[in-house]
């Protein structure tokens, strides 16, 4: 009895055969997949480098030096470190104190720059700026990126529950967002504003003392002056880009 030769046909069907077509099937696919993740980081760092540049235009419209915005990051990044926040949250820390304001574009420049008093309709106005900075975030999709969005829409709450937009208490807030909030009162303070000059260091000091605990996170706000984080002014372009 003759063996039976196998077709060249039937060779291809073989497990073997099917297992290497697999393989080059998932290895076409995975370097679609590739293309597509680099496309996306390209994407998302493009927006990031859109708002950033649009967060250093509001700055100066709001009053403020740019200086005074990167000193801000450095700041808060210090005191993220000081409280051992890991690597990918002293990134997302940072993109909240540069993207916290976003939605002050939206805000009218007779308010935003208004040397007196707002009036009630006029901060009604102005409290809606962290939802619109959420607003334009909002393409932005993941868990990084809720991360970021709580800690822009966290930097006007109060640990006491009397903040906005949500009227969140401490245990609702995250770390980035308690330290958003820090960064944002103690330069609003310090910096020349509008309605008025900046406030002498002795005596910021002591109002940020005075508002620990009702205001800003009492723990957060004694290592921000222990470790004299509000004096941390060695600053330059490198640094600010090298830390992420």
């Amino acid at each position: 009895m003759g063996h039976k030769i196998q077709g060249v046909s039937e060779m291809e069907h073989t497990p073997n055969a099917d297992k290497e077509h697999r393989l080059i099937a998932l290895e076409k696919e995975n370097e679609v997949l590739k293309k597509e993740v680099h496309a996306l980081r390209k994407e998302v760092q493009e927006y990031y480098n859109f708002a950033k540049s649009l967060a250093k235009t509001i700055e100066s419209k709001d009053g403020y030096l740019r200086s005074r915005l990167d000193l801000m990051v450095l700041q808060a990044l210090e005191l993220g470190r000081a409280i051992e926040l890991p690597e990918s949250d002293l990134l997302i820390l940072k993109k909240a104190v540069l993207f916290r304001d976003l939605g002050k574009i939206k805000v009218p420049d007779s308010i935003l720059n208004k040397p007196g008093k707002l009036t009630e309709e006029e901060s009604k106005i102005m409290k809606q700026h962290p939802q619109f900075s959420v607003e334009i975030l909002a393409e932005l999709k993941g868990e990084p990126i809720d991360k970021l969005i709580e800690g822009i829409e966290g930097h006007h709450e109060r640990v006491d529950g009397k903040g906005y937009p949500h009227g969140k208490t401490g245990r609702e807030l995250s770390p980035i967002a308690k330290i958003t909030a820090i960064m944002d009162f103690w330069n609003a303070i310090v910096s020349d504003r509008p309605y008025r000059k900046p406030i002498p260091l002795p005596e910021a000091l002591n109002l940020v003392k005075v508002v620990a605990g009702s205001h800003l996170d009492a723990d957060l706000v004694r290592i921000f002056i222990e470790k004299k984080i509000y004096a941390f002014s060695e600053t330059s372009p490198d640094s600010i880009s090298s830390s992420g």
